[in-house]
């Protein structure tokens, strides 16, 4: 008892001292999720990319929501922009309306090679196909190309690949070198001919289920005399036999085997089993499933079904379809032997041998796969996948009506279940790149889209945006071979603000005007259209007559309040600029008049005038609409004006200079490359705001970014995070748990940002990265760590901020401290009740979690049932951490009859009255042991508390003795209490007088003591 009461005190101490550390989580990354612009109302998206590994769009990021299943760091997988659509059907095969929508993974790794995002649009595009020796070969089209490994193709990823040979095909997968893809088809799969008809496919292990529910489906099969036979009407199955228990022991007859006892519930075949519809009956078995003389090389059972046959397979689990499961094993050896061959090689060629029947994978010309990943199983899928395999096996070879992309009915037109679509939108969309330009490194800051420029530097920093994901798109809908890719396809625009200026787009695509005149003339059609007039009735000879045109306000409004109303001054006649076709077809036309004054020598001096453009261009208006309506007519007019800065003339001042000046025809992508940011004479901390966006001319999408670009005399350093090195798995060596040191420099690295000719992220400064963190890098133990790196500049200026988790896998078991229980008859009992500690070397006192950290192991007991004086029972408990390690304990738990007299038990409530007497005065000694006299003054009032106790159990004991000669247990259980008690009194009378001890370790000795004897006493022993 005393070694209990020793190991109770040091880990009261070590909780004390140690404690729980918090970990705060950083932010998900939620900018990288990308939603589907294309998804219809009438689809169910099914992202079978949302398990931890492959997770786009539901981007998974491990650092924001720990997965323990997943040891790494957060990764993106972008799909494809192909799309699988499966019709859901009801229980009587009628449609719903409703269409699963199937997303695939496109790419299988995070990042580029350069460290950008994986541009994901349209890649990893797969087929069925026939090489030039009529063999079948799997490829793999990526950027709308064959791929160089065009036989690879992401064999752990779901996806859809379609036959494109022309001709049917008959193989088998693992065959064709594609590795542990080629068994995904025998456990995984649905096949569709080209109709979108499902012609095979194969039910998980839950869909034959007799709950109720969807995504279910009724069992078919089950023992009749041991026979495997459809349940159809006059069926009578065999009943469930269930091993007979007592006492949670299996009963045993007299030769030792266990004995079972007849059920009501009939012996079912609950399995897998493979589906597939054939034209011409195939080999099928002629005996029923695993009786003698069963073939695993045929179908088990075929069934007319149309002009056709509808035949399973029962199929072995997971992973391994193809081969046999024991009970087939077991069967086809029988029939070998049966067959005249030895036992032995009956043994050896059953062990060897597949179901051939579904081993040979047959797709039609023009039909396609669709392989359930095995890594990218989830509950979603599973329901989708489900379904879809039980409504194939009903009716999958039905048509349906088919509907266009707008969810109308097509007149006379079907499709089967599944049908396949391409969609032109971007998944990447624009993003910038680190990049070497002219011999000077252009990084975003970490966090931030920030590059610094050095002073005296010129640079065109469009270089920097890669736009590859824009310039995708599908040649002809739904023809998954058209995919192409080509820049001639996008329009360019940059659009730039210097030191906070109002925003001027300084790169878009030609206009397509080839004179003043021209634009004057389509403004004035847009005017007349507007104003409900004929071109000729608007009084465009003079600026006056053009003002006096329109009333107060309703060509410009005149205040921010009024500049975003579409009915201001009113909803029959709102102001031209605040129609939103008006204004995003001529802003273009305000940025050419602003660009022009201040490209001539003074113009800037015309500050009101700017002014009121500035405000036109925001929309965000303020004072007189007089300027900006007289601005018009000027520049549209070709007049110099004084008041605006216009000056039209030529150098000797004759006439008015060509507009061609201004009205630029060059490909906006010659003026994206040509796009110029000149620090040469730039202070530090000037800087330019500049947006880029691309639009794909053919299919309309488009994508835009911002990056802010800062003059800078001094680089802010770059610190890298190496995300694969941030978790450690201890070793285990001799029974002990043992972590190597971490070197910190292996996970984190610095760089000054300079570049040096060789790396883009300059000179290797790791050496003066600062770390602050409790983890002990020489000695770390288990647990999640957080880490702050910080590095400097040489100049000490600048800093780089890095924070992380480091997570060292928590590998060691909880520990637990179990006691024996008492109870009396009929009362409640928690099974954690003989728990009397249970503490985690991470997780702390496991009692103190949220979380569910124990199962009962053992058959519930029934407190109610004592036969004698006592009932005895094991109880067998799991406890688990957070991180899924366990620990089994058990403990004897006593079911006392309820006998006693009433003055026994009185006496038990005084003893439990007591104790808690003493475990409140031992509490009040450890709130003020700063007082050592006052705690040995507690501690003797306690020993005297002590001591009148054991006087009461010895009472007690003595009492209970004359109730009844068969109570021995319980006697036994009191004498243990007893020797309890005396313990803990020698515990006091020591601590008492000091015995050398600490005196606050002494009374942490006897807290752990109190604690645990009070424990035990208030569940009524």
């Amino acid at each position: 008892m005393k070694k209990v009461f020793a190991f109770l005190s040091t880990l009261l101490l070590t909780i004390a001292f140690v404690g729980i550390f918090a970990v705060s989580k950083p932010a998900a990354a939620s900018n990288k999720i990308t939603e589907d612009p294309t998804l219809a109302k009438d689809e169910i998206p099914v992202y079978i990319m949302n398990s931890i590994y492959t997770t786009f769009p539901n981007y998974y990021d491990n650092d924001a929501v720990e997965d323990a299943n997943w040891p790494g760091p957060a990764r993106m997988y972008p799909w494809n922009e192909t799309r699988l659509r499966v019709a859901q059907l009801n229980e009587d095969g009628t449609p719903t309306g409703k269409y699963y929508a199937v997303y695939f993974s496109g790419h299988t790794v995070a990042v580029n090679a350069d460290g950008s995002l994986v541009v994901g649009a349209g890649k990893n595009i797969l087929f069925w196909n026939v090489d030039a020796n009529g063999n079948v070969v799997a490829e793999k089209y990526s950027d709308g190309k064959k791929a160089a490994s065009g036989n690879a193709s992401d064999p752990s990823l779901s996806h859809m690949r379609t036959n494109i040979s022309g001709q049917d095909l008959e193989f088998v997968p693992t065959t064709l070198g594609m590795g542990d893809e080629g068994t995904n088809f025998y456990n995984r799969s649905i096949v569709f001919d080209a109709e979108g008809r499902i012609v095979r496919a194969i039910g998980l292990d839950g869909i034959y289920d007799n709950s109720v529910g969807d995504y279910k489906m009724a069992p078919e099969y089950c023992y009749v005399d041991g026979v495997v036979t459809k349940m159809e009407e006059g069926v009578e199955c065999d009943k469930l036999l269930k091993a007979e228990e007592e006492n949670g022991e299996p009963v045993l007859d007299e030769n030792g085997e266990p004995v079972y006892t007849e059920t009501d519930e009939d012996n079912i075949l609950y399995s897998r089993f493979v589906y597939e519809y054939f034209t011409e009956k195939p080999e099928v078995n002629e005996v029923a499933y695993l009786s003698e003389g069963w073939d695993p090389h045929k179908w088990d059972y075929c069934y007319e079904e149309g002009d056709g046959y509808l035949c399973i397979a029962f199929v072995r689990g997971a992973n391994n379809s193809a081969a046999l499961n024991d009970a087939q094993i077991a069967a086809y050896t029988k029939t070998l032997i049966a067959q005249g061959v030895s036992e032995e090689e009956a043994a050896t060629q059953a062990a060897a041998a597949v179901r051939n029947c579904v081993a040979s994978i047959r797709i039609p010309a023009g039909g396609y796969t669709f392989d359930y990943g095995y890594l990218d199983r989830g509950t979603g899928n599973d329901v989708f996948f489900n379904d879809t395999v039980i409504k194939g096996y009903k009716y999958g070879r039905q048509m349906l009506q088919a509907y266009d992309r707008e969810c109308n009915a097509i007149e006379g037109e079907q499709v089967g279940m599944g049908e396949q679509r391409t969609y032109d939108f971007s998944v990447t969309g624009i993003y910038f790149m680190d990049k070497v330009i002219n011999g000077s490194s252009y990084q975003l800051l970490d966090g931030q889209n920030v590059v610094e420029v050095m002073q005296g530097e010129t640079v065109k920093p469009a270089q920097s945006i890669n736009y590859n994901g824009v310039m995708r798109y599908w040649a002809t809908q739904d023809d998954l071979t058209s995919y192409t890719a080509s820049a001639e396809a996008l329009n360019f625009y940059v659009t730039e603000s210097v030191n906070g200026g109002s925003p001027m787009t300084v790169v878009q695509p030609p206009q397509g005007y080839t004179s003043l005149d021209q634009i004057k003339d389509e403004f004035l059609a847009d005017v007349a259209k507007h104003k409900g007039v004929a071109v000729e009735d608007i009084p465009f000879d003079s600026a006056e007559n053009w003002h006096s045109f329109w009333s107060w306000g309703s060509f410009f409004a005149t205040n921010a309040d009024n500049g975003k109303k579409e009915d201001y001054p009113s909803a029959e006649a709102p102001a031209f600029w605040n129609v939103p076709a008006n204004r995003d077809k001529w802003l273009w036309l305000v940025e050419r008049i602003y660009a022009t004054m201040l490209a001539y020598p003074g113009g800037d001096s015309y500050t009101a005038s700017l002014s009121h453009i500035e405000n036109a261009m925001k929309q965000n208006y303020a004072g007189s609409p007089e300027t900006i309506n007289k601005s018009f007519y000027y520049f549209l007019k070709g007049e110099a004006h004084t008041y605006f800065g216009f000056n039209f003339s030529d150098a000797d001042g004759n006439g008015v200079v060509d507009s061609a000046e201004w009205i630029d025809a060059t490909p906006s992508k010659e003026k994206w490359d040509a796009y110029t940011l000149d620090a040469s004479m730039k202070a530090p901390n000037e800087n330019w705001v500049v947006t880029y966006k691309v639009e794909n001319a053919v299919t309309g999408v488009s994508s835009e970014t911002t990056v802010k670009y800062v003059v800078v005399d001094s680089y802010t350093p770059i610190i890298k995070v190496d995300a694969n090195k941030l978790f450690y798995t201890p070793k285990v060596i001799s029974d002990l748990v043992v972590c190597d040191p971490i070197d910190p420099y292996e996970i984190v690295k610095a760089y000054d940002a300079s570049y040096n000719g060789v790396d883009i992220l300059g000179n290797n400064i790791s050496q003066n990265i600062e770390f602050d963190t409790e983890l002990d890098f020489a000695n770390p133990k288990e647990g999640n760590w957080p880490v702050v790196a910080t590095i400097y500049n040489n100049a000490g200026t600048k800093k780089a901020v890095a924070e992380f988790v480091i997570r060292i896998t928590d590998i060691t078991a909880p520990n637990a401290v179990t006691r024996k229980v008492y109870v009396q008859q009929g009362a409640d009992f928690d099974v954690r009740a003989g728990i009397v500690l249970a503490v985690d070397n991470v997780d702390g006192d496991l009692s103190k979690q949220a979380y569910t950290w124990w199962q009962e192991d053992s058959k519930p007991v029934d407190t109610t049932k004592v036969s004698g004086a006592t009932a005895n029972y094991t109880i067998k408990v799991t406890i688990f951490d957070k991180a899924g390690n366990e620990r089994q304990v058990s403990y004897s738990l006593v079911v006392v009859a309820d006998k006693f007299s009433d003055d026994t038990n009185k006496k038990i409530e005084d003893i439990n009255t007591n104790i808690s007497d003493l475990v409140a005065s031992i509490d009040d000694i450890i709130s003020t042991q700063a007082d050592l006299g006052d705690t040995v003054a507690e501690l003797q009032a306690a020993v005297n508390e002590l001591s009148g106790l054991k006087a009461e159990i010895a009472e007690l004991k003595a009492a209970i003795a004359g109730v009844k000669t068969d109570v021995e247990n319980v006697q036994a259980g009191l004498a243990d209490l007893e020797g309890d008690v005396e313990d803990l009194v020698e515990v006091a009378e020591n601590a008492a007088k000091g015995c050398g001890k600490n005196a606050t370790a002494l009374v942490l000795e006897i807290a752990g003591a109190a604690a645990l004897l009070a424990f035990v006493l208030r569940k009524r022993h």
